[in-house]
């Protein structure tokens, strides 16, 4: 019965530890794509800033664009915000995806670790049950030895 207990403790043990394995696992994939997502946006707007305009005039000051090349660029952002707003929303979707996995692993580990400290206070309670059985046996067994003695001295001493 102890065995028992002390092998669904060390299972229990290792399912816990592979909760939290996989929880920061998880976790890291998440960092790793939120700055993959930064980093795409970030790159999007630098290419959209770093956009030569062709000048008509080559003079300083005010640069003159065709209407064509200007509404381009116009449609260029604007495809750059809505695929960022995209993409923010898929982030934020996976994130909340993410957290209630996250709090299903916690509670999951916390109900996992409320049953090792049940397990382990069986466990003490069945070694101290154990530990008191072993000492009443013991008195029980020095009693009997002392009475025994006490037959073979008396033996002994009507024998003389």
């Amino acid at each position: 019965d102890v065995n028992a207990m002390v092998k669904k403790f060390d299972k229990d043990t290792r399912k816990a530890d592979k909760m939290e394995r996989k929880n920061a696992e998880m976790l890291r994939g998440i960092q790793d794509f939120d700055d993959d997502m930064s980093m795409t946006s970030v790159n999007t707007m630098s290419s959209l800033q770093s956009v030569n305009m062709p000048s008509s005039s080559g003079g300083g000051g005010m640069v003159t664009v065709e209407a064509k090349y200007f509404n381009q660029l116009k449609s260029q952002v604007v495809k750059s915000k809505a695929k960022v707003q995209r993409m923010d929303k898929q982030i934020a979707f996976v994130k909340g995806i993410c957290d209630q996995i996250v709090n299903g692993v916690k509670q999951e580990l916390a109900e996992v670790e409320a049953e090792k400290q049940k397990l382990e206070t069986d466990i003490m309670d069945i070694m101290t049950g154990t530990s008191a059985e072993k000492r009443e046996m013991e008195e029980e067994f020095d009693t009997k030895l002392d009475c025994r003695e006490e037959t073979i001295r008396t033996l002994e001493e009507s024998l003389e």
